[in-house]
């Protein structure tokens, strides 16, 4: 009786021993699986904000190189554009008023103080700076700035907005993916 006595206690310590074992293996592993899945999800997010800033990078890319080819292969249609840019900005300010431009677009606007219009008062400065089209107005201490630049700027909360909305559905998807490993 006391050898099995004895057995049965050595089994019952055997038992305490491989379940602290198993209970500090389970703890080990889901230290270590939590610690995988941040990592995953840090690595996520840093080539989700890269994409992001990728897809920025395109869109401005996109619209100069379409300002380019209006500008080179559509001057016409390029000056009505530069044209509303500035009547835009000339409707804002008082008089007089400079409208200044890239150098190279100078010849595309109206002939200068064109009475009876918003011309009327405004002077066409040139100007080496690059703002990938559209015009500055200035007018006292006012300075509209109705560059494509400016306007691009202006224009992106709304592009953010929008591509985080989609790239958070995306990311949603890959934390779900991630959180069932």
């Amino acid at each position: 009786r006391e050898i099995g006595d004895l057995i049965a206690e050595r089994r019952r310590s055997v038992e305490i021993a491989v379940r602290a074992m198993r209970r500090e293996q389970e703890e080990r592993f889901a230290r270590l699986a939590r610690e995988k899945r941040s990592a995953v999800l840090s690595y996520a997010r840093e080539r989700m904000l890269q994409a992001f800033q990728a897809e920025r990078d395109a869109g401005e890319s996109e619209i100069r190189r379409r300002i380019g080819l209006l500008r080179s292969e559509d001057s016409p249609a390029y000056a009505r554009l530069l044209v509303g840019l500035a009547e835009e900005a000339l409707a804002l300010v008082g008089r007089p008023a400079a409208v200044v431009v890239e150098r190279e677009d100078v010849a595309l606007l109206p002939p200068r103080m064109m009475p009876g219009t918003l011309w009327e008062g405004a002077e066409i400065l040139g100007t080496d700076e690059e703002w990938g089209g559209g015009c500055r107005v200035l007018s006292g201490d006012r300075v509209i700035d109705n560059t494509l630049a400016a306007r691009w700027e202006k224009l992106l909360p709304e592009f953010f907005t929008d591509l985080s909305r989609r790239m958070n559905e995306r990311f949603a998807g890959i934390e779900s993916d991630i959180a069932k490993l």
